[in-house]
This record gives C-alpha cells, sequence and structure tokens, in this order.
C-alpha cells in the first residue's frame, strides 16, 4: 500500500525575492514509487481587497494578476526526477504587499497582493502531493522612480509695505543611511532664504497614503502619519555662521511600531499605497507667521527577512531539459466574493 513517505515533492528556488519583469530559476525534484505520475508546474499572483465596517456586508474583491499551468510531464519514467526550470514574471505586476487597518470612519480596510509557485504530483487524476512556497515581488516601478527633487517658494510679506523676500524649499529624496542597512532611510529639505533668522520652527512628517476605489463605491482613503521630526531651530540658527541657506535631515526607520511592515509603495487594481514627506516651515514676519511648506512622495520598499540567495540542492535522479515559462499577461480576471478574505 502506497505510503506518505513514499511520495514527495519539493520546489529549490535560486531566490524567492524577483523585481517584476525579471526571471527566476530552480528545480522541482520529486520522488514516487509510481511510474507514470504527471509533474504539474503552476504559479499565480493575485489581489485581493475587502472594507468592513460600514452599511454593507463585507465584500471581498479580487484580482488575477496572472495564472500559469504547464505539465512538466505526463509519466514519471524513474522514482526519483529533476525538473530545472526558468519562469517570468509579468512586469508590471505590482510588489507583495500586506495592509490592515481602519479609515476615519472606523472601517476595516484589508488589502493583499500574494505570488506562490505550485509543484504537483498527479496519478490517475488524483493529487498524490503538492508542494507551495511564496514568492516576493518587488515592481519595477520603484526602481524606475525618478530622483528628481521638488522646490516650492514664499513670499515673506506682512503688508505692503513690509516684506522680507522670498523662502525657498526643495526635498531630496530618502537614500538609505547605512549601505548595510535598509531599514533606515533619509531625506533632506533645503530652505534658502535671506530671512532664515525669521525661522520660527520646521516639522517634517512621513505619511502614508492607503486609497481603494471599489466599483460603484466612493473613494476609501487612509491618511496616516507615521513619524514626527521637530528639529531645534534655535540651536540651528545658533550654529550657522551663514543662514542663508539651511539644511534639515528627516529619518525614516522602517522597523519603527508606527511604520506598515509589508506596505510597499504600490499599485494595484483596486488601491494605490504611497508615502510622502511633508515639511513646513514657520517664519514670523512683521507681525504675522508666514508657513512655507511642501510635500514630496518617497519611493518605499519593504525589507525582506532571510533575504539570501540558496545553492540548488543536487539530488541523484532523473534530469530533464531544462524548461523556459513565462507568465501570460491576457487572462487577467475580476470577481467579487462575499465572504472574509483569507
Amino acid at each position: 500500500m502506497q505510503s506518505e513517505d513514499d511520495i514527495s515533492v519539493n520546489i529549490e528556488l535560486d531566490t524567492n525575492s524577483i523585481v517584476a519583469g525579471d526571471r527566476i530559476g530552480g528545480e522541482i525534484q520529486i520522488k514516487s514509487t509510481i511510474i507514470g505520475c504527471a509533474v504539474i508546474f503552476k504559479s499565480s499572483g493575485i489581489e485581493k481587497v475587502a472594507i468592513s465596517g460600514g452599511k454593507d456586508s463585507q465584500k471581498v474583491h479580487k484580482s488575477i494578476i496572472y495564472t500559469f499551468e504547464k505539465y512538466l510531464t505526463t509519466g514519471t519514467q524513474e522514482a526519483s526526477e529533476v525538473f530545472p526550470f526558468s519562469f517570468k514574471l509579468p512586469a508590471f505586476a505590482p510588489s507583495s504587499m500586506s495592509f490592515n487597518d481602519t479609515d476615519h470612519d472606523e472601517k476595516r480596510i484589508k488589502a493583499k497582493i500574494s505570488y506562490d509557485i505550485t509543484a504537483s504530483i498527479m496519478h490517475e487524476n488524483k493529487l498524490l502531493k503538492e508542494k507551495k512556497v511564496k514568492l516576493i515581488v518587488h515592481s519595477a516601478r520603484i526602481r524606475d522612480q525618478s530622483e528628481k527633487s521638488q522646490e516650492t517658494s514664499l513670499a515673506l510679506t506682512c503688508c505692503i509695505c513690509f516684506t522680507r523676500g522670498v523662502a525657498s524649499m526643495s526635498i531630496i529624496l530618502a537614500k538609505n543611511i547605512d549601505p548595510l542597512c535598509n531599514s533606515k532611510m533619509i531625506s533632506q529639505a533645503v530652505i534658502k532664504s535671506e530671512s532664515n533668522n525669521k525661522l520660527a520652527s520646521i516639522v517634517g512628517q512621513y505619511i502614508l497614503e492607503f486609497s481603494i476605489k471599489l466599483p460603484d463605491q466612493s473613494v476609501v482613503k487612509v491618511r496616516k502619519t507615521l513619524t514626527r521630526t521637530v528639529p531645534n531651530i534655535k540651536q540651528i540658527l545658533s550654529e550657522q555662521k551663514n543662514t542663508s541657506e539651511l539644511s534639515f535631515s528627516f529619518e525614516m526607520n522602517k522597523n519603527d511600531r508606527e511604520f506598515p511592515k509589508l506596505t510597499p509603495t504600490n499599485e494595484g487594481v483596486y488601491f494605490q499605497s504611497r508615502y510622502f514627506l511633508h515639511v513646513y516651515a514657520v517664519y514670523y514676519v512683521g507681525f504675522r507667521s508666514k508657513i512655507l511648506e511642501l510635500e514630496q512622495e518617497i519611493p518605499v520598499s519593504f525589507d525582506e527577512e532571510n533575504e539570501t540567495d540558496r545553492s540548488i540542492i543536487q539530488i541523484d535522479a532523473l534530469k530533464h531539459p531544462f524548461q523556459v515559462m513565462e507568465a501570460p499577461i491576457g487572462n487577467a480576471q475580476l470577481y467579487i466574493n462575499d465572504s472574509k478574505p483569507n
């Protein structure tokens, strides 16, 4: 009688992390005392979004990013066999992610994008064994983000006859503080003005904006401040000989409790997640305060645990020819279920 221990299937990947549009390589290794089994390769990407807490019952909206299935063999010849493969993901695929939070109306918002590769052993239309591994996909859009900074200016006037000139602000996009530590990023705001000695305060805050647009529904948006930094402006001014150009650094640590660990800059069919650095400076001009502010989008990717390449484990088995496969781009589907997301 056939036992569970007599049948096994394993998937070995050179890495489980990939940028959309790139290829991922690996092997499917099977063992079965039953000869003549079919070995099937599957891969899929799915987006799920749900909103609950309102008058309507919760509905799960799903978008099939891609699905792919291929028989690597319809009949195994030996007890141990290996199927090497290379699989290409579509370039438009959004990043893997997970989001779970509430908006200002206390509606619970859940969103998830997941990818996987599955290997199955079938015999006479019966599933004998199946193995599934998750893929971590990074959107190619983040890699292609422009690094140009934005700039704004403000006339420092109290009335027609009282002016302190003009103040301008620019933001330089976030960069890693330490190349060995991707969790900490820093952005800089540069303020130029001959009246910087009238600068009373400056505040920088990193903001997550998560918005969902479901069919026949209004946009639901969560805008959440993750960090807020208030530099000591008096100390900074006292230490600067030339105050006409001041530079302020604002750090974002993705290990902070408020930072959503699995929500990168992303865009799916139903949702969009974006990060911003919002900086505002207050000048005292005459008897009035003038506010100079600027908001710059900051592309954010998420860090992975144990992101290391793994060598393919070699086993003594019949090795099949290398399979080159590619996810199709024309089989996307949209559908809705009245149930809770998995």
